[in-house]
């Protein structure tokens, strides 16, 4: 399929994709598929077949008329530069013309979705299936990236030490995650229970017939969590989940810098998004003010 959008590329432009993909094939295979797809829809979409012959106008073209949120395009400059800065380092152009316009526009800032305390307690007591009740309290309490969650090798749960250590995350960076007290429970459980699924692979999560959970769990999932708490009006997702536990962790008076490692932030301005506050907790500020 791939092999075949190329052909969209005059053939010095193909060249020039494909050593770049060359240059960065330490990335992980997600990452490279992504910036692949970003690259040659953005080419479809401004209809040339040379980056030679790209500009400016063509960047703010895409911007403007790119059927998607702002942040969403503004994550695909980002890329796009990430590959013409690699273009102009090689002398294949003389210009970035991403660049500049890229550095003009900031992200808009919006609130993160997450669970509240009422909103957590509600729908784990209404969890009744254990499989999905697991993989609640384990995203809620280790705030794992889909990604990462699929990913999980057994080997990579270590009791003992209380510590999942999370390998090949965003970045492809390790890091480690500590088991909570509530956790370690569910995962002693899970542990008995997935041995007599008979496990195919060294998956940590896998289907009733032993083999590596799919993609299809999260959708099974937030749709369960649909029905047994319809009146919630948020989709709970693995994102919202991994947002939810930021929020704990801040409530708690975690310090960022340890949430930023336990996350996999490279930058700890990201986690300080988490610093917002919560409605409940604006509501207990004003009411103590006032006493």
């Amino acid at each position: 399929m791939e092999s075949e959008r190329i052909n969209i590329l005059n053939t010095h432009s193909q060249k020039i994709f494909n050593e770049f993909f060359k240059y960065i094939q330490h990335k992980s295979l997600s990452y490279n598929k992504n910036l692949k797809n970003i690259i040659l829809n953005f080419m479809e979409f401004i209809k040339k077949d040379s980056f030679m012959n790209v500009e400016v106008s063509d960047a703010i073209f895409y911007y403007n008329n790119k059927s998607c949120s702002k942040n969403t395009k503004l994550s695909y400059l980002t890329y796009l530069n990430v590959f013409f800065d690699f273009c102009v380092d090689n002398n294949y152009i003389a210009k970035n013309p991403i660049s500049k316009y890229r550095k003009s526009m900031k992200p808009s800032k919006k609130e993160r979705v997450y669970l509240t305390e009422k909103h957590q307690e509600l729908v784990f007591s209404r969890l009744k299936d254990f499989e999905f009740r697991f993989m609640y309290v384990f995203l809620v309490q280790t705030g794992l990236r889909r990604g990462e969650f699929l990913n999980l090798k057994f080997i990579d749960v270590d009791l003992d030490d209380r510590i999942i250590h999370v390998k090949g995350g965003k970045g492809d960076k390790y890091r480690f995650v500590p088991i909570s007290d509530e956790l370690y429970m569910y995962l002693k459980r899970w542990n008995y229970e997935r041995a007599l699924r008979y496990p195919v692979d060294d998956s940590y999560f896998v289907s009733k017939k032993g083999k590596r959970q799919s993609n299809k769990i999260y959708a099974s999932f937030s749709e369960y969590i649909d029905r047994a708490v319809p009146n919630l009006h948020i989709r709970v997702t693995p994102h919202i989940l991994r947002h939810t536990f930021a929020t704990n962790c801040i409530n708690k008076k975690m310090d960022l810098k340890t949430l930023s490692l336990i996350l996999g932030h490279e930058d700890i301005a990201t986690t300080s998004i988490y610093l917002h506050k919560n409605k409940e907790q604006i509501k207990k500020d004003f009411l103590e003010a006032l006493r």
